[in-house]
């Protein structure tokens, strides 16, 4: 499941490019994580087995410091000499009816606690491919088909002072797991953080 849960949160990264609680942390500690903490300091494991302790690559984390039960794993795409590019924290996959209305509930939650943090969302998408695919009833079969993307984006969070580039929330989803909300909070110069990291691992798809 976390390879699969890897490659979603990959695919959301890709797609959100084009009283706060302990859920993100505060200042430049998202999920009570620094741009400089280790995996191993904080229990996660490589996604891949052959990776090296604390080497460069993506690892996948139970808890973090500064979590939340709304989340039940969480990805860090980690280059080693430079720290962690950006922290992925995923919702548990449900099944939800087709309306999505468990999971709309967790994505308008969640946005309430980042807005908390970082302030209204810069850019609010829900883009359906046709009419069909925007139809309420058919909202979770049309996530999972990638007719329907749905995701809020915080930019340029270096204003608020902290070493912080930026933040993304979305539903994702799959027929064998069904729908997730995934949120990416990126620290500065997560783009060249992620080209070192694809260099080193050849690991196109690590794109947060």
């Amino acid at each position: 499941m976390a390879n699969q849960t890897l490659l979603l949160a990959c695919a959301f990264a890709i797609l959100a490019m084009s009283a706060p609680d302990m859920a993100f942390g505060a200042g430049a500690k998202p999920f009570g994580v620094t741009r400089t903490t280790l995996p191993s300091a904080l229990g996660c494991t490589p996604v891949y087995p052959e990776t090296a302790t604390d080497a460069t690559g993506q690892y996948v984390c139970r808890s973090l410091p500064g979590g939340s039960g709304d989340f039940d794993q969480y990805i860090l795409a980690f280059v080693a000499g430079l720290g962690i590019c950006n922290v992925t924290a995923v919702t548990p996959y449900r099944e939800d009816d087709g309306r999505g209305t468990l999971t709309r509930a967790a994505f308008s939650k969640l946005t309430d606690d980042m807005s908390a943090l970082y302030g209204r969302p810069d850019q609010r998408v829900d883009h359906a491919t046709s009419p069909a695919s925007a139809t309420d009833g058919l909202f979770t079969t049309s996530v999972i088909a990638e007719d329907r993307q749905v995701f809020d984006q915080w930019n340029d969070l270096a204003k608020l002072g902290a070493d912080l580039e930026s933040a993304s929330l979305a539903v994702s989803g799959s027929d064998e797991l069904g729908l997730a909300v995934f949120s990416v909070v990126r620290f500065s110069g997560n783009d060249a953080c992620l080209n070192r990291l694809e260099a080193v691992t050849g690991d196109g798809d690590s794109d947060n």
